[in-house]
């Protein structure tokens, strides 16, 4: 910013890029209502592992009939969350809850016996009677008892009587690793208010591992009080990646290791798409990392162009 080479257009959302055989030659949006046309020798696309996939495959023409850089079919595929379940726990004795909270996770359930896991956490955030009512309204919902609608109310009860002998919970926060599967994918579509949906299916494997990680923490906090208050699946929907992946073969990657288009000279991605797996933990420092790394190759590859 201090050297006065960056602006940041506000108001302004880019619709498509034109591209040809080799490279993307113009970025089309519109500001304030009015189309603009920018042109660069680098094209950075940031826009989410939800939308920069979107934009890739809106932007297909004579040269790209399957969208952008899409040559591998691989465009928007291989959509992964973490799942992530919410915990409420109740310690056993006597805790002071006047002094500042303090924040713990561990990971030793990351492996076991071969199968992948997560990592657990405290979230910083406690649970009292309210919480307990929601929890068991939102379960009796989803019972096959739901159509005793007159019960529903008195949920309200064993939710006090709960919380009176309990005390407020310490709510702690799984982060489970998704796997990539081909057929989870965003999809264009035009009914939709953002233009994009995304097709999901939730695995065997994930349901085992899910079952897995609950089981392992029950035991390990046997001493103590424990709610899993999250529904069977609980994907967080703020972790997505994967969509635009990074790899050695353009077959089954849509960017090369330094997270260029391996179809087009002048594309980069750098967002959460182009993680091939989401691991335990959550990924943003790891995209933030990745991006600076990117910024370095790209700086290194333009000092040489003008040299």
């Amino acid at each position: 910013m201090k050297t006065g080479n960056a602006l940041i257009l506000d108001r302004c959302e880019v619709e498509r890029l034109e591209a040809d055989a080799s490279e993307v030659r113009e970025i089309i949006g519109r500001r304030d209502g009015e189309k603009i046309t920018i042109r660069a020798r680098i094209v950075v696309l940031a826009a989410g592992a939800y939308f920069s996939p979107v934009l890739l495959l809106k932007s297909g023409n004579e040269f790209w009939p399957n969208g952008l850089a899409n040559t591998s079919d691989m465009v928007g595929r291989n959509l992964m969350f973490h799942v992530s379940d919410f915990i409420a726990i109740w310690p056993r004795g006597k805790f002071s809850k006047q002094e500042p909270l303090k924040t713990l996770a561990f990971r030793d359930f990351y492996t076991h016996r071969g199968m992948k896991l997560g990592s657990v956490q405290s979230t910083g955030l406690s649970a009292g009677y309210g919480n307990i009512v929601y929890f068991l309204k939102t379960a009796f919902d989803r019972s096959r008892w739901s159509w005793l609608k007159p019960v529903r109310p008195l949920l309200r009860i064993p939710a006090y009587i709960g919380s009176v002998i309990f005390g407020r919970a310490t709510i702690f926060a799984t982060i489970l690793e998704d796997k990539a599967y081909c057929n989870n994918r965003i999809v264009l579509d035009p009914k939709e208010p953002s233009g994009m949906r995304f097709d999901y299916e939730v695995h065997v494997e994930l349901r085992e591992r899910i079952s897995e990680l609950r089981n392992l923490i029950k035991k390990a906090l046997t001493r103590h009080r424990l709610l899993v208050i999250s529904p069977e699946i609980s994907l967080n929907y703020g972790h997505p990646s994967g969509t635009c992946r990074f790899g050695t073969d353009p077959a089954s990657s849509v960017l090369d290791v330094n997270n260029k288009a391996h179809d087009l000279n002048n594309l980069y991605v750098v967002d959460a798409s182009f993680m091939p797996t989401s691991g335990g933990a959550n990924p943003s420092l790891t995209i933030a990392a990745n991006a600076i790394r990117v910024a370095e190759h790209i700086n290194d590859t333009l000092r040489r162009t003008n040299n």
